[in-house]
């Protein structure tokens, strides 16, 4: 049996090495956005070779049980080249691995109208999917995850893909209220979680969203004392995978896979030197910035 699609954005990105040890459970529920898809098996590098003989990067490459390639792209806004160069990713993905490509396409809370989701070249025809992240309710997301919390109910995955997207959902308040308001929802999650979930909030913040609102999301956390709690609980541990994994987290949501040589800095990174790393993160438009 297929497992539902939240499972697949839960392990897809920063969140693939965060949540590598939760299973893609067979369910018959239809996932949090209606997708059942095989699951996941592994990551795929994502450089592939296109007609202009140079390495072109897709957001996120995975493969699938069933053999076929999971291709998911990150958009804040909608363009028809950007559809050209999604089926030049597919194309290139079918060409290196002889599978097929699924392409599914995550707009942000400024796409509000359902896209064209393919292209029609004659010989050449390239279907994708699209979700509009702006079109779940955020306060009624935003209160049932509350609830859930308070009746000390375990969140699943489909509750992890609505914590890790809810800023991008369609809100009536100031963003850092939403926040402020769903630090308790983070705060449950188990410990080894919380550093990589929260990276994955503050990133999509900065992938999706205006600089003012997302510096407001990150205030709001701070304010919230979620960040300094989970420094406070590592360095209590001897410990600083926590502030790493957030890095990694961020890292790989807006750039894609962490190189090496980025990856053994953050490993060999004491806690200011990650503090250092991670602002830079949050601002740099280029990998080669941070």
């Amino acid at each position: 049996m297929p497992a539902p699609f939240s499972d697949m954005v839960i392990r897809a990105g920063p969140l693939f090495r965060a949540y590598r040890d939760i299973q893609c459970r067979e369910t018959h529920s239809t996932g949090r956005f209606g997708f059942r898809l095989a699951r996941i098996v592994r990551q795929l590098p994502t450089n592939l070779p296109v007609i202009e003989v140079r390495a072109q990067y897709p957001d996120i490459l995975l493969l699938l049980a069933d053999g076929t390639i999971l291709h998911i792209e990150l958009q804040s806004r909608f363009s028809h080249d950007d559809l050209l160069r999604f089926g030049d990713y597919s194309w290139a993905a079918y060409r290196k691995y002889k599978a097929q490509v699924i392409t599914i396409i995550l707009y942000g809370p400024e796409v509000i109208s359902i896209p064209a989701s393919g292209l029609d070249g004659g010989a050449h025809v390239v279907s994708m999917t699209s979700i509009l992240l702006s079109q779940p309710d955020g306060a009624v997301v935003t209160a049932r995850l509350l609830a859930k919390v308070a009746a000390g109910a375990a969140l699943d995955g489909a509750d992890r893909v609505d914590l890790a997207l809810a800023v991008l959902m369609h809100h009536t308040r100031p963003l850092a209220e939403v926040v402020r308001d769903l630090a308790p929802v983070v705060e449950a999650l188990p410990a080894s979680e919380r550093s990589a979930m929260l990276g994955s909030i503050v990133g999509l913040s900065y992938y999706y969203l205006q600089e003012d609102d997302a510096r407001a999301i990150l205030e709001a956390l701070k304010m919230a004392n979620v960040l300094e709690k989970l420094v406070e609980e590592g360095i209590a541990k001897g410990r600083m995978e926590g502030r790493a994994e957030a890095l990694r987290a961020l890292v790989s949501l807006k750039f894609g896979a962490v190189p090496p040589a980025l990856d053994e800095r953050i490993t060999r990174a004491d806690l200011s030197e990650l503090e250092r790393l991670f602002a830079r993160a949050v601002t740099a438009e280029r990998i080669e910035a941070i």
